[in-house]
């Protein structure tokens, strides 16, 4: 039992130093959400998003949280996460309903709700704006995507050429 809490700890120890490193290296000025962690006002609009996906954010409520003005929050947002916010909550919500197609237990309806959509019409439109193809018809494994060059992470489920969450390290999968 002690082992086991001295173990999980140790990890969490070297998750920050991982996490440190990589902030001070060079390639932590590249757009994504883990720079827009630095910025005070941009970590809370993303602490908000990730919190409560569903709800109906707007960019003054994402600013309230952040304690800025809309331009400031939008701006700042753009530089350090590579997309605005609304663009960012959308790739969002699609990751999130894309993981839960994959897995196949849940109703398009049903996903389209619990990630922030009023129907499964307005998820479809979403998702073929950013994704392509229709909810429904993903399969279990490999969603195609607008780059014929994209892979999907087939042990994380990141997507390679997502600014969402491109810092997956595991093999590619072949499309």
């Amino acid at each position: 039992m002690g082992a086991t809490l001295v173990t999980e700890h140790l990890a969490i120890v070297m998750l920050v130093h991982v996490l440190r490193s990589h902030l001070a290296s060079e390639s932590a000025t590249e757009p994504g959400w883990l720079a827009g962690l630095a910025d005070p006002a941009v970590a809370a609009a993303l602490a908000c998003v990730h919190r409560d996906p569903a709800h109906p954010w707007t960019v003054a409520e994402l600013a309230r949280a952040g304690s800025v003005s809309r331009t400031v929050l939008a701006t700042r947002f753009k530089k350090a996460v590579g997309q605005g916010p609304h663009e960012y909550l959308t790739a969002w919500r699609i990751e999130l309903a894309a993981k839960q197609l994959r897995r196949g237990e849940r109703t398009v309806s049903s996903i389209a709700h619990a990630v922030g959509y009023g129907s499964d019409s307005a998820l479809s439109t979403a998702f073929k704006r950013v994704m392509r193809p229709r909810p429904g018809t993903t399969g279990s494994t490999r969603i195609p995507r607008r780059d014929a060059n994209a892979v999907t992470c087939l042990s994380c489920d990141t997507f390679r050429d997502r600014p969402v969450l491109a810092n997956c390290v595991c093999p590619p999968a072949e499309v």
